[in-house]
């Protein structure tokens, strides 16, 4: 499955904020084995992000937004979503209800303004915000789904947590997840490392195994011995008969023969 994240607001294109929301949603779509393929952001322009949500929804399977669906005058989402998904935009009575419960319960006066985010494109599935005014909502097209959520970090965590990927599992049976594995390293450059996993991707005939281990064992006065060990209980092993130790710890090159199929003798 392929998704797009596209996050709104002309303050993110300023630099006057950090987009720590793509990230998120990057993480969180990865453990349902789903690929992020692409990140847009676009500022509060309502013909930019209607463009960018049609070409998402052109390539993509899952489209999230995020922003742009508050109060004010430049939120512009929720008509962008409509326009790009060819619907207009009504009022939801469930989510002005839910809206008005929420300033009467902190004893604020419910603004005009504040209306507006109970206004969704008529066939989405709307999504109440506990921890927030602006309501979430999904519009399904064509296979597809863009999903619209706020800006605010603590609610669209809330919101992707609670409904997004619940949501996403559902309609998509998603069964798989993707794995990372990340290897710390101190004291080696980036150019030393790539050279060592580029020969380890060719492992001895026979194989076709990439070597998970390598080690080198020295003792005084005596040939280095190295050994490949590929995972499953094969392994190459061998001497360098070239170098013998002066005294424990030295470090010598290490030349690997290569009529063991692997990379070119390297050192």
């Amino acid at each position: 499955m392929k998704a797009e994240i596209i996050m709104i607001g002309t303050e993110l294109l300023l630099g006057q904020i950090v987009d720590t929301n793509a990230s998120y949603l990057a993480r969180q779509l990865a453990t349902l084995g789903i690929d992020v393929f692409r990140k847009t952001t676009v500022g509060d322009n309502e013909q930019r992000i209607v463009n960018a949500i049609r070409k998402a929804l052109n390539r993509c399977d899952v489209v999230i937004t995020s922003g742009g669906i508050g109060p004010t005058v430049d939120d512009k989402t929720r008509e962008a979503v409509a326009k790009a998904t060819d619907q207009s935009l009504v009022l939801n009575t469930e989510l002005l209800e839910f809206v008005s419960n929420f300033f009467k319960r902190r004893g604020l006066e419910l603004g005009e303004n504040n209306k507006r985010q109970a206004y969704i494109p008529e066939n989405a599935i709307p999504i109440e915000n506990p921890v927030g005014t602006a309501p979430g909502f999904i519009v399904e097209k064509n296979g597809s789904c863009v999903m619209s959520l706020p800006g605010v970090p603590r609610e669209l965590y809330y919101l992707t947590e609670h409904t997004v990927l619940p949501y996403i599992k559902k309609k998509f049976g998603i069964q798989t997840i993707i794995k990372i594995r990340t290897l710390r390293t101190a004291g080696i450059g980036e150019s030393n490392i790539d050279r060592m996993i580029d020969a380890g991707r060719y492992a001895p005939t026979g194989y076709n195994k990439q070597p998970v281990r390598f080690a080198a064992e020295a003792l005084a006065g005596k040939p280095t011995s190295w050994r490949w060990d590929f995972g499953d209980g094969a392994s190459a092993t061998g001497q360098t008969a070239s170098h013998t130790f002066a005294q424990p710890g030295e470090r010598v090159p290490i030349t690997i023969p290569s009529d063991l199929g692997m990379f070119p003798p390297c050192s």
